[in-house]
Parts: structure tokens; C-alpha cells; sequence
């Protein structure tokens, strides 16, 4: 085992990817060895007291994986989410990872980037109805560099954070529901965007073919390379096969090629083709 000098004297990058192996059980006892890991036991005590909760989360609570479950019905307050911001930044570069039903967090140590954030039905509920709530939000997604974003509801996304996406840093894939939500998107100054998701393609009486015209008008003039589309099992009375050989017919057609590598039945995948 190396010794406490060996440890300190190690890059940044390296004590901070030894923190995201070691367990909630075990982290304090780290912090408390090595001058380096102070910040972590600091950061999580600065979040337990904002908290203001008679009973204060545990270590193991916070540390790897965070568990939000015992406060979520504290999160939507603005202070709360000011304070689940600065300590998600800060522990971005040891891979902090956050989940609950309203909120997932997935990091990566080495550059301050989020690989995946997953907003999901609860909390877009929250930013719906709550202008404060959704005013952090935005905040938040200004300042975070998140290569994967996605977004789980079942119900219309805010304009005004729609309107705002093209600011995110590094963003490079983006999940959305329906072309509803892509209209309220500027593709065309999303600089780093390369891949779409969309879950709701196939929607209302329109026809695939048009359907998916709709969706190329969209990306025509961008940078995205990539869509990947979810196939219902049944459609307009085409079953899921049909409706796949249609799709990729209306997409070779204008210059996009199916993934055939692609093994999920249920997504299909098309590539740009390069000129």
C-alpha cells in the first residue's frame, strides 16, 4: 500500500481517479489521511448542512454513486438545487454520480465534463410549474460541460430551456421526445452537436415518409452526423420490419445510411453519408 507521501505526491489527475474507487464506507477515513482528499469531505459536509434535514445523509449517501432519495422531496427548492450544483461541479473530477427518479448525473474525472446527464419526468414537471426551479436549471446547464444530454418525459419541454441548448458546452448527443421539442431547438449553432435521439418519431396520422422529411428539413443545416430513432412495434398498421424498410428507403434517398451494426430492434440508427 503506498505510503501517505507516495499518495501526495502524485498528479491531481491520478489522487482524483484513487478517490472514485474508494467507498462511502471508507472516503472520510481518506479525507482525513490525506490532506489532498479534504476537499471532498468538505464539499460534503457543505451540502449536508445546507440540506437543513434533522437527519443528515451519511457519507455512504454521497459518495460514489449519490442517492438522492432520502431529500427528494427537498430538491426543487432553489437553494437546493443551488447547493446540488456546486457540489456536483465540484466533484465532477471524481466521477460523482447522482441518481434518483427525478435526476441523473454521470461524470468523468480526468476534464470537468459530464458524460451523460438524464433529465427526467419528475423534475422537468417541477421546471414546468415552478419559474425558480427552472430558472436554476438553465443556470446549471450553461455552466456544466455535458457531452450526452437527455431528456425523459412524457410532456412538452420548457421553450425556455429548449431555446437555451445551443449554449451547453461540448454537447455532442441530445435525447429528445418529438419533432415538437426539435423545433424549439437551434441546431444550426450547436457547434459540437453530433448525434440526435428522438423517442417519438412515429406520431399523430402523418405518413413515415413525411415524418421523416420533417426530421431531415431539421438537420439539413448542421453539424449532426447521427439519428437514432425509436420504432414502435406497431404503427399506422405497419409492423415494426415494415416501418424500418420505409425509413431507411426515405433516408438513403437523401443521403443517409442505416447502421446495419445496429442489433436493438427497437432503435434504428442512420449515418450522414460523407461526400
Amino acid at each position: 500500500m503506498p505510503s501517505r507521501r507516495m499518495l501526495e505526491s502524485m498528479p491531481p489527475e491520478v489522487l482524483d481517479l484513487i478517490a472514485s474507487f474508494v467507498s462511502g464506507d471508507d472516503i472520510a477515513q481518506l479525507c482525513h489521511a490525506v490532506r489532498y482528499f479534504k476537499y471532498i469531505s468538505m464539499d460534503m459536509h457543505d451540502f449536508a448542512r445546507r440540506l437543513q434535514i434533522r437527519t443528515s445523509p451519511r457519507p455512504a449517501d454521497l459518495w460514489p454513486r449519490m442517492r438522492m432519495r432520502p431529500f427528494l422531496d427537498l430538491i426543487f427548492a432553489p437553494p437546493i438545487l443551488r447547493a446540488l450544483g456546486t457540489y456536483s461541479r465540484k466533484a465532477l473530477r471524481c466521477r460523482l454520480t447522482t441518481q434518483s427518479p427525478c435526476l441523473t448525473w454521470t461524470t468523468f474525472s480526468a476534464k470537468p465534463l459530464v458524460l451523460k446527464l438524464t433529465i427526467c419526468i419528475g423534475y422537468l414537471e417541477c421546471c414546468n410549474s415552478d419559474p425558480a426551479a427552472l430558472k436554476m436549471t438553465t443556470k446549471w446547464l450553461l455552466k456544466l460541460r455535458i457531452h450526452e444530454l437527455e431528456f425523459m418525459s412524457f410532456f412538452s419541454i420548457s421553450t425556455q430551456m429548449l431555446g437555451m441548448l445551443h449554449f451547453v458546452p461540448a454537447l455532442g448527443s441530445m435525447h429528445l421526445k418529438s419533432l415538437e421539442d426539435c423545433s424549439g431547438v437551434a441546431f444550426s449553432e450547436c457547434k459540437s452537436l453530433k448525434k440526435l435521439v428522438l423517442v417519438e418519431l412515429f406520431h399523430g396520422e402523418e405518413s413515415p415518409e413525411e415524418l421523416v422529411q420533417q426530421l431531415l428539413d431539421i438537420v439539413k443545416e448542421n453539424r449532426i452526423q447521427q439519428l437514432e430513432l425509436y420504432l414502435p412495434r406497431r404503427w399506422q398498421g405497419f409492423l415494426r420490419s415494415d416501418l424500418k424498410d420505409i425509413v431507411a428507403a426515405v433516408f438513403l434517398k437523401h443521403g443517409w445510411l442505416e447502421q446495419v451494426k445496429c442489433t436493438d430492434r427497437i432503435m434504428m440508427q442512420v449515418c450522414r453519408m460523407r461526400v
